[in-house]
């Protein structure tokens, strides 16, 4: 009977196939997290409510000048009244 000598470990392919996923990972988690530092997303102003506020008013008057210039079908639509 012959006893084969085994590899080392890092000429199999066994541990990088096991390696792979979590190394992977890490790099993607590292790219995002600079991206994340990197870019401006800008998405919130500092007059938020304000700005929606207004665009609230805006789409209730559009939603009114609509139904009277419909058939006024649109009775029941909510019109804000402004003071």
């Amino acid at each position: 009977m012959t006893v084969q000598a085994s590899k080392p470990w890092h000429r199999q392919l066994w541990p990088w196939l096991l390696i792979a996923p979590p190394f992977a990972s890490v790099i993607g988690g590292i790219a995002l997290a600079w991206i994340a530092v990197v870019s401006d997303d800008g998405l919130v102003t500092p007059d938020y409510y304000r700005q929606g506020i207004a665009i609230n008013e805006r789409l209730t008057r559009e939603q009114a000048a609509n139904c009277a210039v419909k058939d006024r079908a649109c009775m029941n639509a909510p019109v804000k009244e402004t003071p």
